[in-house]
């Protein structure tokens, strides 16, 4: 009874069409101007990668000499300070020294008494030629420094540096030469903003650390 319920429920199922298999496509092989031009592509790759590379270790070698620049010229100046203190120290303790050994004399040994001169008599005051008059003395008017101009302590730091590589080099220039690229020189390093701003940052840091010992 029951397979009789089922089989007047079921549905019949419709024949499944065969699905059509499309054969695989086949890839052309490349030709020799495509695999030039991938090469050549790999290459510029290769190339530019490793000029990237350069260029980061470049900087970052440049970086740390500069930081290790600064550390050694802050150490340096640190070192001339601690040294100039303790020679001012030096000096104070010698001097202290002298004038309590000095005092300890006088204290052992008087001084003998001089003898009292006797009186003069006043001399009369010069009075002065009117007829020859003094022109005062003309004070020269102080001139106000740019401050797109380069300091001169700046030149000169540059222009010693211009000496030093000259002296170095296989050819060198007349020192007349070398002192005007340098003041261009200066004159062009001075102008970039980026630089005239560290420098007096630094100077006013150093300034400041001088007077807060």
């Amino acid at each position: 009874m029951y397979s009789a319920d089922v089989l007047s429920t079921a549905k019949p199922v419709a024949p499944t069409e065969p699905t059509e298999v499309k054969p695989p496509k086949i890839k052309k092989p490349a030709t020799e101007k495509q695999l030039a031009a991938l090469a050549k592509a790999k290459e510029a790759r290769r190339l530019k990668k490793e000029a990237m590379e350069a260029a980061k270790l470049l900087a970052d070698k440049q970086a740390t000499e500069a930081a290790e620049k600064e550390v050694l010229e802050a150490t340096q100046k640190e070192e001339k300070l601690r040294a100039r203190r303790e020679a001012a120290k030096e000096r104070r303790r010698l001097k202290k020294l002298a004038e309590m050994q000095e005092e300890k004399t006088l204290l052992k040994d008087p001084a003998p008494q001089l003898p009292i001169p006797p009186p003069t008599l006043p001399q009369q005051p010069i009075t002065p030629d009117s007829s020859v008059t003094e022109e005062p003395k003309k004070k020269k008017p102080r001139v106000k420094r740019d401050p797109n101009d380069p300091p001169q302590w700046f030149t000169k730091f540059v222009e010693n540096g211009k000496q030093e590589l000259n002296l170095q080099a296989a050819e060198k220039k007349p020192k007349k030469i070398v002192r005007e690229e340098a003041q261009h020189e200066a004159q062009q390093q001075w102008q970039d903003g980026f630089t005239r701003d560290r420098i007096n940052h630094e100077i006013n840091n150093h300034v400041n650390r001088m007077y807060s010992m």
